[in-house]
C-alpha cells in the first residue's frame, strides 16, 4: 500500500511537470506581428498600429533593404537606407553627421510612395566637464493623414555621458508644436524618395 501510494505520488508529480512546461512555451510564445496594413491609415490610431507593423518588420529581419551613401564635402555625410516588403518602399531611414557635434536620424513610414508617419530625432552633444559630454536630443514626430500632418509633437531632454541608458527619453514629455515645420519633412521625405532606384555614393542632397 505504501509503495503503491509512493507510485501515485510520483505520478501526479510528472503530470504537473509536464503541464507547467506546456504552460511555459504557451508564455513564451512570441507576440505576432500586428496585422498586415491594406490601405493608408486612416486615423492617428490607425498609423500607431501601421508603423508598430513596420517596426515589428524591422525588428525581426523580414524586410530587404538597399542602401545609398553621400558626403557634402566633408561639411556633411550620411547613409539613406531603404526597407522594402515585396519590393514596396515600407520605411526610409536617414542617418547623418555635420561636422563632428550635430548628428540625425530621421525615419519616414510609407505606404504606397507616401510618408504616414515622420519620427526625427536630432542630437547635438557638447562637453560638460573634462571628462564628460552632454547629448542634447530634440525628437519630433508628425502623423500623417491624406498628405496633411493632423498631430505633430515634440520631445526634448539632455543625457551626460555617465548616465548613458537612462530613461530621460521616456520621463521626457511630448508637446504640440505647430505643423508648419512639416512643409520642410515633405521635402526631404520626396528628395530621399527619389533615390530609391540608386546605389553606392550619390550626390549630396539639398538640406
Amino acid at each position: 500500500m505504501k509503495r503503491l501510494t509512493v507510485v501515485l505520488a510520483f505520478g501526479l508529480l510528472l503530470v504537473g511537470c509536464r503541464e507547467n512546461a506546456v504552460k511555459a512555451v504557451e508564455n513564451s510564445t512570441p507576440e505576432p506581428t500586428p496585422a498586415a496594413v491594406s490601405s493608408a491609415p486612416r486615423t492617428i490610431e490607425e498609423i500607431r498600429q501601421a508603423q508598430a507593423r513596420t517596426a515589428s518588420q524591422l525588428e525581426s529581419s523580414q524586410l530587404d533593404s538597399t542602401s545609398v551613401r553621400y558626403d557634402c564635402s566633408g561639411e556633411r555625410s550620411g547613409t539613406v537606407t531603404f526597407y522594402n516588403d515585396k519590393g514596396s518602399v515600407k520605411l526610409i531611414r536617414h542617418r547623418f553627421a555635420e561636422y563632428s557635434h550635430f548628428e540625425g536620424t530621421h525615419d519616414f513610414y510609407v505606404y504606397d510612395g507616401e510618408p504616414y508617419f515622420a519620427f526625427l530625432q536630432d542630437l547635438t552633444w557638447t562637453f560638460a566637464g573634462e571628462s564628460e559630454t552632454r547629448d542634447s536630443v530634440v525628437q519630433r514626430r508628425y502623423y500623417v493623414l491624406d498628405g496633411n500632418p493632423a498631430e505633430c509633437l515634440e520631445k526634448k531632454f539632455a543625457v551626460l555621458s555617465s548616465e548613458k541608458g537612462s530613461r530621460a527619453a521616456d520621463a521626457a514629455p511630448n508637446t504640440a508644436i505647430d505643423c508648419g515645420s512639416y512643409q520642410e519633412v515633405a521635402a526631404q521625405f520626396s528628395q530621399l524618395y527619389g533615390m530609391r532606384e540608386r546605389a553606392g555614393i550619390v550626390d549630396c542632397p539639398v538640406k
